[in-house]
Formats: C-alpha cells, sequence, structure tokens
C-alpha cells in the first residue's frame, strides 16, 4: 500500500514539468541490496522500459537504448540535440564505476554529461548498485531513484539536498510504486526487440563494435583517433582549447535557443502557447 497517493502517473507528470521549465531528467533505476534475489533479476529493465515509455510513447529502442557497454551509442546519445528525447542507459556502471571511470576515454565525457542539463533530454540509468560508482556523479547528477525491491515494486526517492546518510542514503522518499506490470506482457514487441539487441552486441567485446571494455586494452592514442572520426576528425578533441586573444572584444550574447512547437504534442498534447 502507498504511504501517500503518489504513483507514477504523477511522477512522469513532474518529469514532464522539469523538461518544461527547460531541466533535463536524470533517474536511476537499482536494486535492493538486502533482496535475498541480489542485484540482478529484480525487474530493473523492465521498469526501465515502463517509464521510458510512460515519459515518450515514441521511445525506440534502436534509437534510445545504450545496451551495455556501447560507447558509440553513448557519443551519441550525449550529442543528440533533440529534445525531449530518452536515453535509456542499460548497464550504466560499464561508465561511471569507480575502476573504468579512471580511463581517459570515458572521464573526458563526464563533464560534459554532467553539464548537458539544459538540453531538455530524459536519461534514465539501469544500474545493480548506484552507490557503487564515481561520488560526484552518484550525488550531484540524478534527481529521481527507483530502487527495485522485487519485480512489482519499487521505492521512490528525490533528490532534496538534505538527505540523511545513515537513513536512506540518497534523497528524500516519496512512495511505494506496487504492481508493476510487466513489459513482456504489455508490449511483448518491444521486449522482444530488446532481447535482440542484447543478444546482438558482441561477446567476446571488439573495438569495431566500440565496447568500453575492449577500448580499455587500447592504447589512449589509438581510442582518441577513433573518437576523433566520430566528431568528423575534429582535431580538438582531447586537447586543451586555444587562448583567447588579449583585449579581444566580447562576443556577442548567445541567441537565445527555440523549441519548435512541434515537439509540444509528443510531450503532453499541448501548444506551446498552452505549456
Amino acid at each position: 500500500m502507498n504511504h501517500f497517493e503518489v504513483g507514477l502517473e504523477e511522477i512522469t507528470a513532474l518529469m514532464h514539468k522539469d523538461l518544461l521549465d527547460k531541466y533535463d531528467v536524470m533517474a536511476i533505476i537499482d536494486a535492493n541490496k538486502k533482496n535475498r534475489h541480489g542485484l540482478v533479476g529484480l525487474g530493473k529493465t523492465n521498469f526501465g522500459l515502463l517509464l521510458a515509455l510512460k515519459l515518450n510513447p515514441y521511445f525506440w529502442i534502436p534509437d534510445n537504448m545504450i545496451i551495455r557497454d556501447n560507447y558509440l551509442h553513448f557519443l551519441r546519445c550525449l550529442n543528440l540535440k533533440v529534445p525531449y528525447t530518452v536515453a535509456l542507459w542499460d548497464e550504466m556502471e560499464w561508465f561511471f564505476n569507480k575502476q573504468t571511470w579512471a580511463k581517459p576515454f570515458v572521464k573526458i565525457l563526464t563533464p560534459e554529461f554532467m553539464s548537458n542539463r539544459k538540453d531538455y533530454k530524459i536519461w534514465l540509468g539501469i544500474i545493480p548498485w548506484w552507490w557503487f560508482n564515481v561520488e560526484f556523479v552518484r550525488e550531484n547528477r540524478p534527481q529521481w531513484r527507483f530502487q527495485m525491491r522485487n519485480r512489482t515494486e519499487c521505492e521512490v526517492f528525490i533528490h532534496n539536498g538534505y538527505s540523511d546518510m545513515a537513513e536512506d542514503r540518497w534523497g528524500g522518499y516519496i512512495t511505494t510504486i506496487e504492481k508493476i506490470p510487466s513489459v513482456a506482457e504489455e508490449v511483448p514487441a518491444l521486449w522482444h526487440m530488446y532481447e535482440a539487441a542484447i543478444a546482438a552486441h558482441p561477446r567476446p567485446c571488439s573495438v569495431d563494435s566500440w565496447c568500453v571494455t575492449a577500448l580499455q586494452s587500447m592504447p589512449a592514442e589509438k581510442v582518441w583517433r577513433l573518437i576523433e572520426s566520430f566528431f568528423s576528425g575534429n582535431p580538438s578533441i582531447g586537447q586543451s582549447p586555444p587562448k583567447g586573444r588579449k583585449r579581444s572584444k566580447p562576443r556577442g550574447e548567445t541567441a537565445k535557443r527555440v523549441i519548435s512547437g512541434d515537439t509540444y504534442p509528443l510531450m503532453m498534447n499541448r501548444s506551446e502557447e498552452e505549456a
């Protein structure tokens, strides 16, 4: 039984409001470490897919879901400039685990990920246990945390800035969502697509598939060349920015970003004027 009359509909409505207020949404879906099933098999991916569909019915796995440690797909999602896009990040620990994060090609992208809070995007990170990861990422980036208790229940926390680490370690408790449906039963085609994407991920991982696991075994300069090729050979990737000339004139005011009114119906069937 919910402690408050708050369900998934109210939570997604608040996320939509944050987007309309020009803030990105970042939510973590992890597991209850004390559950007898351990950290896997608790329905994290099932809930992530359900939440993605609630936030944007146009969610599409080939475009919007980062499978395992696919570094190239993460780059694409990070640089995608389409408002209200959902990026469902399966196995997020491959990028922000303390050991993996120390690698230069992963570490260089962290500041960009931490600062892209005005792109009108929705990041949903699926991870076994959020507290195994880099401190300033886990404590400063997400606003929401959904901790799975079992396959049909999860506890919801929201970052409030006054969390008691001894009590719940992150954010304030909001509610418990119960009777989470199975995506495999409700939307079987979507679940089959997810399973196909998992099966298509190469094992063992290879450099050609842009897996973090494979890139870690390469010299850094070779990895940079791959990244530069993604950015159309931009030689500035991984280098210090050029210094400004002395007494140079200040740049003009940056034009305000305009979001097309066509994107609003994708969200809440509301026009820009109504929003």
